[in-house]
């Protein structure tokens, strides 16, 4: 069970087009109230990039012409045994994000804790983190030769180590703050899987999806903004499915099946019903895209899944992060969600609450 009932609650995948964190975080807090974000300020630096933000600690892995590359062939093994060392001798404080790698991750947790509880006794229903994921890591660093190095078992096990110790520091930097931490692991090459392109099976996505979240006992969420074969990450240690619901809800409804047993589980959905493009959103509004969810537990209740549970499982977030936009479009987009998370509650009599 999560420790909290969704209930239509609203927050947010991770990136901003900001560049002031203590404005990003503003922003955060002022339409997410239950549910804050750290942000990613991918434009104040390249090191805030997705890839960049957690990869100082990986082995033998530098930037050559403005991409991440893990030299795998000479003294390879000397700088993998060197990560294990650190590894085991000085665990996740090693691991830890710095100021210049994630400015509002530090900015988010001093506003945090500056917040007062609500008079019901909560500050946040949760805070949520975020990770880049193995497969997505695993796709984008390649070796010397060009070669991703998903395909490399030795890489790949120092990147979920990786994975898995910024994301229990992270936790435990945010355990102060005495709300539940949704860890969400951003899997966005998950939609190249079956593809021509890449050659990976769903026993190695699982293996490392398990292997890059062991040890970490936040709530652990999956997100692709992409389709993907989604039994693989229904089934996967995530208690949240995060997804792209305005482009690919149709897509998800294939696995009714899976989203019922996920559901009976205790599993909640992250339904990305706004979309994070300006373009689109600029042609939506709170009333069209309530519309939308409406039919998206329509499609579930024909599928057998009944909406009353659907609705209490459900988060409202972006369709993905919002890096790439201008501040004034993504503060559109953030200000949509947090108004469709409203109206939504409203029209289905919907009060979000801490289980015990």
């Amino acid at each position: 069970m999560l420790p909290f009932e969704p209930a239509c609650l609203a927050t947010a995948i991770g990136s901003v087009p900001h560049t002031e964190a203590l404005r990003a975080c503003e922003l955060v807090f002022e339409m997410f109230p239950d549910i804050p974000f750290w942000p990613q300020l991918p434009k104040r630096s390249r090191l805030e990039n997705m890839y960049y933000q957690f990869a100082s600690n990986l082995p033998a892995t530098e930037e050559h012409d403005g991409k991440l590359v893990m030299h795998t062939a000479e003294h390879f093994e000397e700088a993998v045994m060197q990560f294990y060392q650190k590894y085991l001798d000085s665990g996740q404080d090693a691991f830890a994000l710095s100021a210049e790698r994630a400015k509002g991750f530090f900015a988010f947790c001093e506003m945090a804790e500056n917040k007062k509880p609500t008079p019901s006794g909560y500050r946040f229903f949760a805070v949520k983190a975020q990770v880049t994921g193995p497969i997505s890591y695993g796709l984008a660093l390649s070796d010397e030769n060009g070669k991703p190095v998903l395909y490399n078992e030795m890489a790949m096990d120092c990147i979920c180590k990786n994975i898995a110790m910024v994301s229990c520091w992270q936790e435990d930097a945010l355990s102060v703050l005495n709300a539940p931490t949704i860890m969400c692991v951003d899997e966005p090459s998950m939609a190249t899987y079956g593809s021509a392109f890449f050659n990976y099976g769903s026993e190695l996505v699982s293996h490392y999806l398990e292997l890059a979240t062991e040890g970490v006992r936040s709530l652990i969420a999956v997100h692709c903004c992409a389709n993907t074969d989604w039994s693989l990450l229904l089934d996967s240690p995530a208690s949240i499915l995060s997804f792209d619901a305005y482009g690919y809800s149709d897509k998800l409804l294939l696995y009714a099946e899976q989203i019922g047993e996920f559901f009976q589980r205790g599993g909640a959905l992250g339904v990305g019903i706004v979309p994070s493009q300006a373009d689109a959103a600029s042609k939506e509004t709170v009333d069209s895209l309530l519309e939308r969810l409406d039919a998206f537990y329509e499609s579930l209740a024909v599928r057998g899944i009944s909406p009353e549970l659907a609705k209490k499982r459900t988060l409202i977030t972006p369709s993905c992060g919002l890096g790439s936009q201008s501040e004034a479009d993504a503060e559109t987009i953030l200000n949509l969600t947090s108004q469709l998370s409203r109206r939504a509650r409203e029209a289905y009599s919907l009060v979000g609450k801490q289980n015990p």
